[in-house]
């Protein structure tokens, strides 16, 4: 979570790294704003998601445009 609301009609670039260490490291619009050490186990298998959710979770109706999603990871050595 971050203390900085997202503003209206504004885009933002929003990072997150897992390292191969298992460190995720968050950034908005190339800004470092949180790091987590061992956020990941290191033989976890990682499928991405995305959500939302409200700070106060009122269930409010809200418009989120997108422009692209880019996910990037090594491909494994088999299937195991």
């Amino acid at each position: 979570a971050h203390t900085a609301g997202p503003s209206a009609n504004t885009y933002a670039t929003l990072r997150i790294v897992v390292e191969a260490t298992g460190n995720a490291k968050f950034y908005i619009d190339g800004t470092l704003v949180k790091s987590v050490d061992t956020a990941v186990a290191t033989t976890a298998i990682l499928i991405p998601f995305i959500g939302g959710n409200s700070a106060d979770d009122a269930d409010v109706a809200t418009d989120v445009s997108i422009d692209y999603i880019y996910f990037s990871h090594a491909r494994p050595s088999s299937n195991a």
